[in-house]
């Protein structure tokens, strides 16, 4: 398809998907953001990082220093007497032991692993590194939004001599993805809104046996960028619509194998206008044996 043709299909799929997605918000008293699964999970986090720090730490004390041990339990007194009536202190009272030991690199890699992963630069992000300069929120080909299945790379192609505006997936996904959005923080400014279609997309004529088209949004807010979500089973923070029906749906079934659309808004608020729209191709492998 041409960028044009696809940049008209991913507009027309996400008015729909707002649309109607708001409008069954407004009938359903359910409403309430109910999810947030990302701050529970980070003090849990940094709770465990923090006692397993405090403990090593004490660990490393008891070993480098005798008179600070003793402030600490009667059991770790006893032990540090007799190493004070030596005469020869033994290594491990070397002040440059615990600098050595395991007790140090331990709470480095566990905070490490949750820190988030840093925002795109202007140099650094798919749009630019695709040789098509800063991302833009006019131009279609300068993507300002990108969406990754089953985190998976994904690449800008061309066509005849256009450039696509959509990011292919480099391999195949699971019938049941995972989704993660990024954006150009430099172009946006704290965006609350966020809402997607998903379509099949037609191949020689024909799109995948059985698939249907749906809208999603997330509640005003409640959408966290960076973070992985379940792509047919996001939570409750998200209103789920079959394009042909009205009522909401609690989970989107398993994709048939083929390829699909997924056509992501994001805006600063319910009224904003513009935002930024990241729309990728992804596909979905048959299984074994078919």
């Amino acid at each position: 398809m041409r960028a044009s043709a696809i940049f008209l299909i991913a507009m027309m799929s996400l008015s729909a998907a707002t649309g109607g997605c708001e409008k069954n918000e407004q009938q359903t008293p359910t409403a309430q953001s109910t999810q947030d699964n990302s701050s529970p999970d980070s003090a849990d986090a940094g709770s465990k990082a923090g006692a397993q720090n405090g403990a090593d730490q004490e660990r490393a004390t008891a070993t480098a220093s005798p008179t600070a041990t003793e402030t600490t339990t009667g059991q770790a007194t006893d032990a540090a007497t007799p190493k004070a009536a030596t005469s020869t202190p033994p290594k491990t009272a070397d002040p440059t032991a615990p600098k050595t030991g395991d007790s140090t690199p331990e709470p480095t890699t566990k905070s490490t692993a949750s820190v988030a992963k840093p925002p795109f630069t202007a140099e650094n992000n798919p749009t630019t590194l695709a040789g098509r300069g800063e991302p833009s929120l006019e131009d279609p080909r300068r993507p300002a939004a990108w969406v990754y299945i089953d985190e998976k790379p994904g690449v800008y192609r061309e066509e005849n001599g256009n450039q696509l505006l959509q990011l292919f997936t480099v391999s195949p996904v699971s019938s049941t993805p995972t989704i993660r959005v990024e954006y150009f923080k430099p172009l946006i400014e704290n965006p609350t809104e966020f809402a997607f279609a998903l379509e099949p997309v037609p191949e020689d004529g024909q799109g995948p046996t059985e698939a249907k088209s749906y809208d999603v949004s997330a509640k005003s807010g409640t959408f966290k960028f960076g973070k992985v979500y379940s792509l047919c089973a996001p939570g409750e923070s998200f209103i789920i619509r079959e394009r042909r029906k009205r009522e909401n749906l609690t989970e989107i079934p398993p994709l048939p194998p083929g390829t699909y659309m997924i056509a992501a808004s994001i805006k600063t608020g319910p009224n904003a206008s513009g935002g930024a729209l990241g729309v990728t191709f992804f596909t979905v492998a048959a299984p074994k044996g078919d």
